[in-house]
């Protein structure tokens, strides 16, 4: 398709004490794209290069619904634009550390999935969400998305590309948003059944073992984790091109509410996850390499500007098919990797059937 497309996103989370309803660590500038979340028809249309005239190329329907206890939004996105039919993910988060929006998206429709990465915040009733990107001959490229026209019940979308420092702007996509009714009640996703006809290889499938629902606890010497139960749906999405996670833990004193998404990138040959939880709601990029058969999974951020310091997260897989989840944190004062609670997945309680 469009290098447009493979511009946009995915994310995950992991565990850590916060409010499971209202907006928990998050502040008041997090609700700025609440506008957005439910369901709407999108109408889509399109300007081929050096032509003047837009054409309606095809519709589609959109789902988005907060996460992380309102930290965090999610996108599931299915229609047809630009003559294809096109899946796309994304997820979002106000950054309060750069006082701006974090976009994170995964269009996977031509080439190999990929994530890619906006910023950006709103004034007047408008939102506006910036990339720079470095050409093949080392120029720089500004992809530029808007949101505009924003009322209870619609809105406008429109990308921009900049050759000049944004000075002047071309435009090849507009979608119009009119909210609609619920596709499927009760449905965590819009769309059928997943495949994996988008992303076929066997790279794509390494982290299928995950798929389902499970039950745990949190395994740590303290009052807070004691009796502390977890509930994990992992689902795939993008008709196999990715995975995300859905993670809640209750206890006697307090609350944990996760998210997290995956995807293969072909041209580093790692999995990158995007991360949201309550206690850091800040979009944390990590990335692991595929280990050895019977070696443990080791994601690790890659994002500039972790707060509370960079963040390790390592995977074991149990012969008996138990999983667990240690998330550490590095502190700069000691040199040293602290761990947070381990995550255990003990039981699994069913399969997803339901992709995005």
């Amino acid at each position: 398709m469009r290098s447009r497309l493979s511009a946009l996103a995915i994310l995950c989370l992991m565990a850590v004490p916060g409010s499971l309803s209202g907006q928990g660590a998050c502040g008041p500038e997090s609700r700025a794209f609440d506008f957005w979340i439910g369901e709407w028809d999108v109408l889509n249309r399109n300007r081929p290069a050096e032509d003047v005239r837009w054409f309606d190329t095809g519709a589609a329907t959109a789902r988005v619904y907060p996460v992380v206890a309102g930290c965090g939004l999610v996108e599931h996105w299915r229609g047809h634009a630009f003559g294809e039919f096109v899946v796309g993910f994304s997820v979002r988060a106000f950054n309060p550390q750069r006082g701006q929006w974090d976009l994170v998206l995964l269009w996977p429709n031509t080439g190999d999935p990929r994530f890619g990465e906006l910023y950006g915040g709103f004034r007047h009733n408008r939102g506006e969400f910036f990339s720079h990107n470095l050409t093949a001959e080392g120029d720089t490229t500004i992809t530029r998305f808007t949101f505009s026209d924003i009322t209870p019940n619609s809105l406008r979308w429109q990308d921009g590309i900049s050759q000049d420092a944004g000075r002047t702007w071309d435009s090849s996509w507009i979608m119009e948003f009119s909210r609609r009714e619920p596709l499927y009640q009760g449905a965590l996703l819009n769309g059928p059944s997943v495949t994996t006809l988008r992303c076929p290889g066997p790279e794509y499938r390494t982290l299928d073992f995950l798929i389902g629902e499970w039950a745990g606890a949190v395994e740590a010497d303290s009052a807070e984790a004691e009796g502390m139960r977890v509930r994990s749906d992992i689902t795939p999405i993008l008709d196999g091109c990715g995975v995300m996670e859905k993670v809640t833990a209750v206890g006697q004193t307090s609350a944990w509410e996760v998210f997290r998404v995956w995807a293969y990138e072909q041209a580093q040959d790692k999995w990158v996850g995007y991360w949201l939880d309550t206690r850091w709601p800040v979009l944390q990029r990590l990335e692991a390499n595929v280990p050895a058969a019977g070696a443990s999974w080791v994601f690790q951020t890659v994002r500039p500007e972790p707060m509370e310091g960079d963040l390790r997260v390592t995977m074991a897989r149990d012969v008996n098919g138990s999983v667990t989840w240690n998330q550490e944190r590095f502190r700069a004062e000691t040199g040293q990797w602290v761990a947070d609670p381990l995550v255990a997945y003990t039981g699994r309680l069913g399969n997803a059937s339901q992709g995005g």
